[in-house]
């Protein structure tokens, strides 16, 4: 499955559309990937930054003034690299997306991972109502992408969309 995977990945063009397991294989392997490395470290204070943040991966696995000491595990006596660690953060990545979504890696969906939920301020808790008022939809984009879907867990959704960039926000010469 990790062949697989990673023929995909080399295949991908880094577009979040829901409709593809591209995005969610990279989001579970970024998320592992960066919980292998800080845990080791910080232990229980590696919580408030267990959300992927792209430029200190970066910085680890170029090594930018020495940060691929974040690689090594410090409770072990051999010295693991970073290839170690993307190779294992993997490996639990496609284990976890398996045990979820099945173990047909073509037929998971970013989409489905990242749902958003639309809860009706007024009505929305309301028996009877709610089912009618409250939306749940696949959506596409993610945390660092133009269309953008901050992905927090939220009821067991490890990739749930908390935050969705209104348009009105964006620059008009942006869109």
């Amino acid at each position: 499955m990790r062949q697989q995977a990673l023929e995909a990945l080399a295949e991908w063009n880094g577009e979040m559309g829901e409709h593809s397991f591209e995005p969610l294989v990279y989001a579970a392997w970024v998320r592992a990937l960066q919980k292998r490395l800080i845990t080791d470290e910080l232990g229980g204070d590696a919580r408030p930054l267990s959300l992927a943040r792209p430029a200190f991966l970066e910085r680890v696995f170029r090594d930018v003034d020495g940060a691929s000491v974040w690689c090594d595990i410090v409770q072990t006596t051999p010295k693991e690299t970073c290839a170690d660690q993307a190779r294992q953060a993997l490996d639990e990545a496609l284990i976890d997306l398996s045990e979820r979504y099945g173990r047909r890696m073509e037929r998971w969906r970013w989409g489905e991972a990242h749902r958003a939920l639309h809860r009706h301020e007024v009505l929305g808790g309301q028996p009877g109502l709610n089912w009618a008022v409250n939306i749940e939809q696949s959506t596409p984009g993610g945390d660092f992408t133009l269309l953008r879907g901050q992905s927090r867990p939220r009821d067991g959704i490890p990739f749930a969309n908390v935050r969705v960039l209104a348009a009105e926000r964006v620059h008009p010469h942006v869109l």
